[in-house]
């Protein structure tokens, strides 16, 4: 279970952050997202173009990356609905998803998102924390 910081610090950081996110997408090849992380990883790509921290090529490449990754995406279901509803107390209705997927599964939530890893942690989900000084 991949959320879209931990996406991003993989495709775009090349410090410890990114290689932690790296090893622990390729550890393993299954990955999971809600459906609207295509688009929060997609923002934040953009985002880094216009902070001119990336090239342009690297955005195109980085986006290119996205669209063709294999990912099992979960989409509004009522069972995904009600739980991220049920975790609205301690986490935003986006971020809800990535921890009411990993709890499902039983799957990790690899994460670069110190706030949603100390929730996702609080909601019982196992956290991979990979960390930048750039939250996503």
């Amino acid at each position: 279970m991949v959320d879209a910081s931990a996406w991003v610090l993989a495709l775009l950081d090349s410090g410890a952050p990114g290689l932690t996110a790296k090893e622990e997408m390729i550890r393993d090849p299954h990955w999971t997202a809600p459906a609207h992380a295509l688009l929060e990883v997609i923002r934040t790509i953009r985002r880094y173009r216009r902070q001119e921290l990336v090239s342009s090529s690297t955005e195109e490449a980085a986006v290119q990356a996205v669209i063709e990754a294999e990912v099992e995406y979960w989409g509004a279901e009522d069972w995904l609905l009600q739980a991220s509803w049920d975790l609205r107390h301690n986490l935003s209705i986006y971020d809800a998803p990535y921890v009411a997927i990993a709890l499902r599964l039983r799957a990790p939530l690899v994460t670069g998102d110190l706030r949603l890893a100390a929730a996702a942690s609080a909601a019982g989900a196992r956290v991979v924390p990979v960390t930048s000084s750039d939250e996503a």
